[in-house]
């Protein structure tokens, strides 16, 4: 969802409006004439939140303990009343989203200039990227989804959480020094510098995932490094 004070896109505004701007959700609302049903939160987050609860509801002790009792144990294991008609109407919806969720995610792997997702998936690889920032730089897929059907075409991609560090602190010194000498981080999506850091093309990426509303202690440091980066440029892996 993108903040309408300054323009950055989150995944929920709640936090952000505190810590940044000092508004509660109400003030937000009624400065910018949003309805008060209006939900902060993308639907993604909508979701994830919704899976999360029922897996507590199922699994986390505590919440199991509060629940505790014969009225609840009889709605955790009665299961909602269906027919058989609307049973093989439900298969072939889920079977029709699957297969949309595929052809769309194929279609952004060509407008994205590769020739399947293996392609991409060595792309991602060489720049230290794992299934969720992949998904993110073809346009916001999750990142658990892409592996499943990764996997489903037997594609691999390993990124170690170590190796990811490490390589992402190499591109934050290249581009500390990008900005002394250049002024910015407007950096051609071709740059390479001298030891072979494609620093263009990695700017790039966390541009989109930036754009995206996801944040991470690498796009903390980009902020210091130069608060104008997000503006530049766009996706181009060409």
């Amino acid at each position: 969802m993108q903040c309408h004070e300054c323009g950055r896109w989150f995944r929920a505004l709640a936090s952000h409006l505190a810590r940044a701007h000092e508004l509660s959700t109400q003030e937000y609302r009624q400065r910018h004439g949003l309805p008060r049903t209006q939900p902060l939160t993308s639907a993604a987050s909508q979701r994830l939140r919704r899976e999360i609860g029922v897996w507590r509801r199922d699994n986390d002790p505590t919440v199991m303990a509060a629940l505790d009792g014969h009225a609840a144990r009889a709605q955790r294991a009665a299961g909602f009343p269906d027919t058989p008609r609307r049973q093989v109407s439900a298969d072939r919806v889920s079977v029709s989203k699957r297969r949309s969720a595929r052809e769309r995610l194929d279609a952004a792997i060509a407008d994205a200039g590769f020739a399947d997702l293996a392609e991409a998936a060595r792309w991602a690889q060489e720049l230290g990227l794992g299934w969720s920032g992949l998904g993110a730089a073809l346009g916001d897929f999750g990142h658990t989804w892409l592996a499943e059907v990764a996997a489903e075409r037997g594609v691999t991609l390993a990124a170690l959480r170590t190796a990811g560090v490490l390589h992402s602190r190499r591109y934050l010194a290249a581009a500390r020094d990008y900005r002394r000498q250049w002024g910015s981080l407007d950096v051609p999506t071709a740059w390479t510098t001298d030891d072979g850091v494609r620093l263009g093309r990695w700017l790039v990426v966390r541009r989109h995932i930036a754009r995206a509303g996801r944040q991470s202690w690498v796009m903390d440091s980009l902020d210091d490094i130069d608060p104008q980066w997000r503006t530049y440029g766009r996706i181009n892996t060409s």
